[in-house]
Parts: structure tokens; sequence; C-alpha cells
């Protein structure tokens, strides 16, 4: 069975060895990237990812002492696979992890950073899931543009998971809804870009964001009946 998913896979891609047997698993994002110059940091308590292309676009502008400089703030990530990232540049796991269901730690981490100052790092088009308009201690920091490539080739899978909703809407604009791909939505926002495109999509939610839980998810999708 082909497995295709909206990420470029490392050629040490943990999913790769968690699948079941008898599968080929292929991936490409489809969404265009560009990096925005980081002109400043500005003070805050946390900083919060979004991505790990948020954190990767972020530390490569920064001098080693800089990175020193902001280490003693506590950081915040989307899932397990951000906080790895999180770590090659501060030697430390992150202060908050979000997974699992994404309110309940939206409403988690805004108890936790309660009268704190948080930047969040995220892209021009971000959701900006956890930030809260009103709240004049949230900042955020745009430090790259994504939008959805402007050529993509049909893709041919069984099993088609998305990891963003600007994926969803690249996908579908050169791929018809096929009732016989199963699609994975990996997070709410993901989920509601599906429903979008077409009520009538039938989809499976990840477990979570995890590669562990896209794993889990798989395992019982390809478990005999």
């Amino acid at each position: 069975m082909k497995i295709f998913i909206t990420r470029t896979l490392s050629q040490d891609s943990l999913l790769k060895s968690l699948l079941p047997p008898g599968h080929q698993l292929f991936g490409e994002s489809l969404i265009k990237i560009s990096t925005l110059p980081l002109l400043t940091i500005p003070r805050s308590d946390w900083i919060f990812f979004y991505s790990k292309t948020g954190i990767e676009r972020f530390f490569s502008q920064l001098p080693d002492n800089e990175i020193h400089n902001i280490s003693s703030r506590k950081f915040g990530v989307m899932g397990n696979g951000s906080d790895t990232c999180l770590m090659k540049h501060i030697h430390k796991s992150a202060d908050f992890i979000a997974g699992g269901n994404l309110e309940e730690s939206v409403e988690r981490f805004h108890q936790e950073t309660i009268q704190q100052e948080v930047l969040f790092v995220k892209a021009k088009n971000s959701r900006s899931t956890f930030e809260q308009e009103e709240n004049v201690l949230h900042k955020p920091l745009v430090i790259y543009e994504n939008s959805p490539k402007s050529s993509i080739s049909p893709i041919e899978a069984d099993v088609v998971i998305f990891t963003s909703p600007m994926n969803v809407k690249a996908f579908f604009s050169s791929n018809e809804h096929d009732s016989g791909t199963t699609y994975i939505a990996i997070g709410s926002t993901t989920a509601e870009a599906l429903s979008g495109i077409d009520p009538e999509i039938k989809y499976i939610r990840s477990k979570g964001h995890s590669e562990q839980d896209l794993a889990d998810t798989l395992t019982e999708l390809f478990a005999p009946n």
C-alpha cells in the first residue's frame, strides 16, 4: 500500500521504521517556504514555536552569543518532533510541549503562561491557534512566508496524511477527492480544512502530532478486522 505524507521525510525518519511491513511511504511538503529577516527579538518570558520550520528559520539567523542570551527564557513547542528540533539548538527540552487534544493544549498553555509575555514565532499565514488577539502580552514574530506551491503533480496513493491546512489546500489544487483513498488529518485545524474542501470527505484523525502517534494510527488502520 502506498502512503503519502505532506512532509519531506528525513533518511532516518522514525515513521519509516515504525511503519508496518509491506507498505511504501513517501513524502513531500506541498508548501513553498521563504525566510524573512530577523531584525530584533522582542523581550518575553516565553518563546513559542508553532513548527520545526519556525525553529530552524529562527535559529539559523542567530549568532551563538544571541542563542546563549535567550536560552534562559522558557520555550513552548508543538509536538515531540519540534522539541527534538529545539534541543539541537538550545540543548534542553521545551518547558511546554503541546500534544494530543489541541484545545486542551491551548487551555493548558494559557494557564501556564498567565500574566507572562509570550513571543510566538510563526509563519505569515499561521492560524495563530495559541495566541489571544486581545492579550497585549502575546507578541507575534513572523519568521517565514508560506504559500502553496504553484505547480504540483497529481499524487497517486492509497493513504494521504495531511500535516497542515495549507497542505490540504495545495493537494486538492491538483488532485480530485477520491473515495477510494484514505485521508488522515493531523490536528483539528487540518481536519476542518478537509471538511472545508468537501463536507462528504471521510477522514481519520491522527492520534497525535508525533511520528509515533502517526505510526499507531496507521497500525490501527491496517489491522485486520
